[in-house]
């Protein structure tokens, strides 16, 4: 499952829903939840909904993303939960690389590495590739057993390069904070201390905008 939560992002939401489209990996649901957009976003979301069954659209007065991504967590059916933002991008093996590495290892949460892209003046993109990690082991990625001495708090604390196993969401019951702001980090943070084993991917899997007119990131 794959929670996309939107607010006023009819420009861009298309893009990120079109991603999802084209993964390697096509078991899989989208739920968008629209945060009372009053642009296009929840039309265009809909619109995607009517003609593929696997993205569902849910509305909601305006309340925030952890509000917004809570509902999505109640109604997600699937063995993994995922998280894109809506003016984001995946790449097209990004859920399928991560899926398999959690069933191979065992692991109760994935992260991959990630670009962030950045506005440039004359409306140009500078990319620059963030990593999770430096420890690769020969297979691309390296898995911490609860043992091991690894420090979830050296991660960015945001969802949407990571996926939890249902199990450790159950087990732990835990949720996103309903502050307005920063309401990932107890979530993420939480979920990955609570966590019996982690695995890291060494591998660029989303594209980020980072500190875009209007994103989170772009607010002081």
């Amino acid at each position: 499952t794959v929670i996309i939560c939107t607010y006023q992002r009819a420009h861009l939401i298309e893009r990120a829903l079109t991603s999802l489209q084209q993964q390697v990996e096509d078991d899989w649901e989208a739920l968008v939840i629209d945060d009372g957009s009053t642009d296009d976003s929840a039309k265009i979301a809909e619109d995607f909904a009517k003609k593929d069954p696997r993205i569902r659209l849910l509305g909601i007065e305006h309340a925030g993303p952890g509000i917004a991504r809570n509902i999505g967590l109640e109604n997600a059916r699937g063995k993994y939960i995922g998280f894109v933002d809506s003016d984001d991008l995946a790449e097209v093996s990004m859920f399928e690389t991560m899926v398999a590495t959690a069933s191979s290892a065992n692991a109760d949460a994935v992260v991959c590495d990630y670009f962030l892209l950045r506005p440039m003046p004359f409306g140009k993109v500078y990319t620059q590739r963030a990593n999770s990690t430096h420890s690769v082991g020969q297979n691309g990625h390296i898995a911490y057993p609860a043992e091991s001495r690894f420090n979830p708090f050296t991660l960015n604390p945001a969802p949407w390069n990571k996926i939890f196993h249902r199990d450790l969401l159950e087990r732990i019951g835990f949720r996103f904070s309903e502050e307005r702001h920063y309401e990932d980090v107890p979530f993420v943070y939480t979920c990955l201390m609570r966590a019996r084993r982690v695995c890291l991917i060494d591998q660029p899997l989303y594209h980020h905008r980072y500190r875009w007119p209007g994103s989170v990131s772009a607010a002081k």
